[in-house]
């Protein structure tokens, strides 16, 4: 269930993409982002981080693409990401005392350092 949550927006994405056009997708995926944040919130009082972020990123790129009119824009938004995340885990191998993997996966693994080191 929480898998079917966490992709809600993308999913309503996709479906109104298919029956209207880029433009209307793109504002209904700003709006689904919110309301997914909204839900999290009512339900658990606290804020999702992944959802978080998405939520700014669709916010930055999607507004950007409805204010330009510019598809390619949106299309930016899974690459940023992408890149956003290998720099976070490429700078935990440097900064901090553990990498990012470990911190996400700790309470449901354990191993030691280097092996922490090799799965970041």
């Amino acid at each position: 269930m929480k898998l079917l949550f966490d992709l809600f927006p993308l999913l309503v994405f996709f479906a109104v993409f298919k029956l209207y056009d880029i433009y209307v997708a793109t504002a209904v995926i700003i709006v689904a982002v919110f309301a997914q944040m909204t839900i999290h919130w009512l339900r658990t009082k606290t804020l999702n981080r992944m959802h978080v972020i998405s939520a700014a990123l669709v916010l930055v790129f999607g507004g950007i693409t409805l204010v330009l009119r510019n598809e390619l824009i949106i299309q930016w938004k899974p690459t940023v990401v992408n890149w956003l995340f290998g720099l976070f885990f490429l700078a935990s191998q440097y900064i901090g005392n553990k990498p990012v993997i470990q911190r996400m996966l700790e309470h449901n693994a354990e191993l030691d350092d280097a092996s922490w080191q090799k799965l970041n």
